[in-house]
């Protein structure tokens, strides 16, 4: 994972609901998140999600709250 978080960025991640990581962003890094490959689903859909409870607007006329930009993600 290689992305810019805002310094102080909560950042949780999930895969198929299961806590896989959980850091506090500290601006463009880049992170090696391992998991247990029992969790992953064979044949099915799986889920990745990325939970950010400090996501915030820059501001107006921007009404987005914005809280990581991906630069590469790899999955294997």
């Amino acid at each position: 994972l290689e992305a810019h978080f805002d310094n102080g960025q909560r950042i949780r991640i999930y895969l198929n609901g299961v806590l896989i990581d959980s850091f506090i962003g500290s601006g463009g890094e880049v992170r090696e998140i391992s998991f247990n490959p029992r969790e992953i689903k064979d044949g099915e859909l799986n889920s990745l999600l990325f939970d950010l409870p400090d996501a915030k607007s820059p501001g107006p006329p921007e009404k987005r709250e914005l809280a990581i930009a991906f630069r590469n993600m790899r999955i294997y």
